[in-house]
């Protein structure tokens, strides 16, 4: 029964997919019903036959589609951070005669209770979402599709713990108030269940096809949203770009080293920095591959001594003092820097040679 109601491909989320998709009128979590043909049992487990797997990946993408666009949605994400201040005001004060009031009702009994409770901390969040629908605004979105690389979401997200700080931390600097939410990737159902491929019961997870939906694409789901209580378009516009200089740092099409640094942010622009040296690797490759063996072997030799001058240099390589002064400095610039050192001029490799080389890539004939 677990298997049937709790599973990956469980009646429950296939209902609700179903059911959200038509209700919000999405084209993302229709289902195919085939996929109710491909069910049998073993024993006492339920499993799916292999030509499921198939109609399985659309189920995980429908998923993907409904999260992405529909469940996080701003406006959804807005409302349940304006609810989450008034239950913190709520745990704060140690309301436990009431808080039960709230674990037991319904979605309108839930709001009812909330209000009465955060009416005696002065605060308005309930009636903003009930009678006007006066939201806070959405100043600044971060998603895993347009971050710099996909690892930092797993560093981005080990802050969520932090949340409160960061939004201190903005106030501070800014001047406003500011409302963190971060969005966590949605795991994988507790209860698990199997495809029947030729003679082995396999779990979903080692399927080619589907084994990216428990690995790398619940990362893609991570989203980071930073609201605000704004009264027009200018001063959003405004809230926006200050916003740009703390976090745009992270995202696609801009500098890795931000504008405004956060404290809380600390042991994430390591990381960013090692990306930006990844980056300028990858894009050191192609031109490394087309220069002349001659120089290639010169660019070894001094990235194997880390530093040295052209008659150091022309040691190692038994070539002449002359030839591999010529060839030092044509690699000036794009590949090493030069220092004078009273009479002597120390050639030195870019950090980024150092790592080539270091990975196997970047070696001699």
């Amino acid at each position: 029964m677990k298997q049937i109601i709790g599973s990956e491909v469980g009646a429950d989320r296939l209902d609700y997919l179903h059911r959200d998709s038509i209700e919000c009128n999405v084209p993302y979590g229709l289902v195919d019903p085939r996929i109710f043909n491909e069910f049998s049992v073993e024993g006492n487990e339920l499993v799916l036959d292999k030509d499921a797997l198939p109609l399985v990946d659309t189920i995980f993408h429908s998923l993907f589609q409904m999260k992405y666009a529909v469940y996080d949605h701003k406006a959804s994400r807005a409302v349940l951070r304006m609810l989450k201040e008034p239950y913190k005001e709520a745990l704060r004060r140690r309301r436990a005669k009431r808080l039960h009031l709230l674990i037991e009702s319904d979605d309108f009994e839930f709001l009812g209770n909330l209000q009465s409770m955060e009416e005696r901390s002065g605060t308005n969040y309930v009636k903003r979402i009930n009678l006007t629908r006066n939201l806070i605004k959405t100043v600044y979105t971060l998603g895993a599709p347009f971050l710099k690389h996909i690892s930092l979401v797993k560093a981005l997200d080990r802050l969520q713990p932090q949340a409160d700080e960061i939004e201190q931390e903005l106030e501070r600097r800014l001047k406003g108030r500011f409302y963190v939410d971060f969005v966590p990737p949605r795991p994988a159902p507790a209860v698990p269940i199997r495809a029947r491929v030729n003679s082995e019961s396999l779990s979903l997870d080692r399927s080619p096809l589907l084994k990216d939906w428990y690995g790398v694409n619940v990362d893609k789901q991570w989203k980071l949203f930073v609201f605000c209580d704004v009264t027009s378009d200018t001063e959003r516009a405004q809230v926006t770009e200050n916003l740009d200089n703390v976090f745009g740092c992270f995202g696609l099409g801009l500098e890795y080293e931000p504008r405004e640094r956060l404290d809380a942010f600390s042991d994430i622009y390591p990381v960013l920095k090692n990306l930006e040296r990844r980056a300028t690797v990858s894009s050191l490759m192609p031109e490394l591959l087309k220069l002349p063996e001659h120089r290639r072997k010169t660019l070894v030799e001094l990235v194997k001594k880390g530093s040295a001058t052209a008659d150091e240099l022309s040691l190692a390589t038994g070539r002449s003092r002359t030839i591999e002064s010529l060839y030092l400095n044509k690699l000036v610039e794009k590949y090493l820097t030069k220092q004078r050192q009273g009479k002597r001029t120390i050639f030195k490799p870019r950090e980024e040679l150092t790592i080539l080389f270091q990975e196997g890539i970047l070696s001699g004939s």
